[in-house]
């Protein structure tokens, strides 16, 4: 019966150079990336991180927008010829269904934003151990959460936000039927002529 062999020795050639750019260090570890291999990975993250960081921003407008238009709603303001009537009962009612909504995405965007900064910061750190060639080791002092890890006091505010906007939405949605006398609100107040 043969003994079992490790993932490394399976993996190591009987020449070193039997795998190109996979290269066995003093310590029996395989650590060689080639600079332009991490180049292209380096483009790759970027594209990657600059998507996340437009999501994030997209999660801050919408969260102004929710307050700008709960403003709208309760004032009756018309701003640029944007208006439309809806009763004040129904008014105040969406304005309030719009609050949680706003919260929901700000803490998500909080959320979203503490992740990306500690995924960033653990990528430049690997990228510079391998740019030296030397051994990445992450300690405690780099971050003290795991990069997927949340926050379990914005998890809940986050819950009972989505939670809040529900319960307010079905709220609305009577609210606007009942002053609409029970057709629908969009097409008795002529919303979209």
């Amino acid at each position: 019966m043969t003994p079992k062999k490790s993932l490394e020795e399976i993996l190591t050639p009987a020449d070193q150079t039997g795998i190109p750019g996979l290269i066995k260090d003093s310590g029996g570890r395989f650590q060689h990336i080639s600079k332009i291999k991490l180049i292209l990975l380096d483009f790759l993250i970027l594209l990657a991180t600059t998507g996340r960081y437009i999501w994030i921003i997209g999660e801050i407008f919408f969260v102004l927008l929710c307050a700008a238009f709960s403003v709208k709603l309760v004032t009756g303001s018309n701003f640029r010829n944007f208006s439309f009537y809806i009763p004040p009962s129904s008014a105040w009612a969406a304005a309030l269904t719009l609050v949680p909504l706003g919260i929901f995405f700000a803490v998500n965007a909080i959320e979203d934003l503490q992740r990306e900064i500690r995924l960033t910061k653990a990528y430049l750190k690997w990228h510079r151990c391998k740019w030296k060639d030397e051994e990445v080791i992450f300690s405690k002092d780099d971050d003290n959460e795991p990069i997927g890890k949340k926050d379990p006091r914005l998890e809940k505010i986050s819950t009972k936000a989505i939670q809040s906007f529900g319960i307010f939405f079905l709220i609305t949605l009577f609210l606007m039927f009942r002053d609409a006398g029970w057709h629908l609100p969009w097409l008795e107040w002529g919303w979209f002529q």
